[in-house]
């Protein structure tokens, strides 16, 4: 059972808290099974994991409350900053990163950064939590900020060995990094292992926020994949790679591609650090323009991993041009994944099969996984 939370709903966080677990994945359920039953396909019933302490990452956003720096999230509601000190959907690392960073803040006088009228410096704090390490990027307005070495000491005699990064961002819109990273202190890289694949982290780097939840998508994945037994895999959005090795390690030469040039790099190490990288060619560049250069030869798998707008009109008509047996498509945005299974439908697919998987416990996203194959 979910744990109650005193800032539901006002973070603006979870959005179905309210509802029992067992009925938020048959919601969710049915939504993927109405969008996609004019593909003739039933979804299966949505799977999910753990109800709370099931997120690995965080952004923190920060305001004065009573003349004292708080930590917790900006409500795209209201456009203010909801101080929280205890998230049930992150768990108990979330209050010791919030407990260190408020008493360095108070400790060295560091104001939050004001949008309204471009005063103070801090803005951010993004942290990531993977097997009991942990990797936080300080942004802030301007390119130096006090006390860093102290928030460094705090954070590890808390969390043990820290990776902390400065990011400098002085634009005056709503994105939460610059490219303009700077190493502290600690490990440059948080490292982990998913499915037995080694990876390593940059400040910057994609990783699904549900590391539960985004196993069970991957096993899934690399079922459907050694199933269909291809020789080749284009991984288009394939982020650091780590779907990449999978197809990989099961014997298959993979072509990644990537728009990120750090994702690509980490993507690099890793087919190196895992002994993978005479399998695979990691290709930095937006999808849409690398796809159509690319020369997939037999008999190729088109995995796809796009971010929530979809693959759009063009790379939907490279992918069918392409004509591969197969496309196995996970989509975090289902009305985008309706409208490109309605493209590829035109370019000669059929939908197959449908799973949806709950990444986001009590709101209302989901991610599912789709197949299809060319039927003329």
């Amino acid at each position: 059972m979910a744990q109650t939370c005193p800032y539901y709903p006002k973070c603006g966080g979870c959005t179905c808290r309210q509802l029992p677990y067992a009925r938020q994945l048959e919601q969710k359920t049915a939504y993927i099974q109405k969008l996609l039953a004019p593909f003739g396909v039933k979804a299966v019933p949505c799977r999910g994991g753990a109800e709370d302490a099931c997120r690995n990452k965080v952004h923190l956003a920060f305001t004065l409350e009573a003349g004292a720096v708080r930590a917790g999230f900006f409500d795209s509601r209201t456009h203010r900053v909801v101080p929280v000190a205890k998230c049930p959907m992150h768990g108990d690392w979330y209050e010791k990163l919030v407990t260190a960073v408020e008493a360095w803040a108070a400790q060295c006088r560091i104001r939050p950064y004001d949008p309204r009228t471009g005063k103070g410096s801090l803005r951010f704090v993004a942290a990531r939590y993977l097997g009991e390490r942990l990797m936080v990027t300080v942004v802030s307005q301007l390119p130096k900020l006090p006390g860093l070495d102290k928030l460094h000491a705090a954070l590890e005699a808390v969390f043990g060995p820290t990776a902390l990064w400065l990011n400098v961002n002085d634009r005056r819109d709503s994105a939460v990094f610059s490219r303009n990273f700077r190493h502290i202190a600690g490990p440059k890289k948080l490292r982990g292992t998913m499915l037995d694949v080694a990876f390593e982290l940059s400040p910057d780097a994609f990783f699904q926020v549900n590391t539960q939840v985004a196993e069970m998508m991957y096993s899934r994945i690399l079922q459907l994949a050694k199933e269909i037994a291809p020789a080749t895999v284009v991984d288009a959005y394939s982020g650091i790679g780590i779907t990449s090795l999978l197809f990989a390690r099961a014997g298959m030469q993979v072509t990644s591609v990537e728009q990120v040039p750090s994702a690509v790099e980490d993507a690099k190490s890793m087919a190196k650090y895992n002994k993978l990288d005479g399998k695979v060619r990691a290709l930095c560049g937006d999808c849409a323009k690398v796809l159509p250069k690319l020369h997939p030869k037999g008999d190729t798998l088109f995995f796809v991993d796009p971010p929530r707008r979809g693959l759009g009109e063009s790379v939907c008509r490279t992918i069918a041009e392409f004509s591969p047996k197969y496309v196995l498509y996970l989509s975090c945005g289902p009305e985008a994944l309706a409208e490109d299974i309605r493209r590829l439908q035109k370019g000669g697919y059929r939908l197959k099969l449908a799973e949806p998987y709950d990444l986001f416990p009590h709101t209302d996203h989901v991610e599912t996984i789709c197949l299809l194959e060319r039927v003329w």
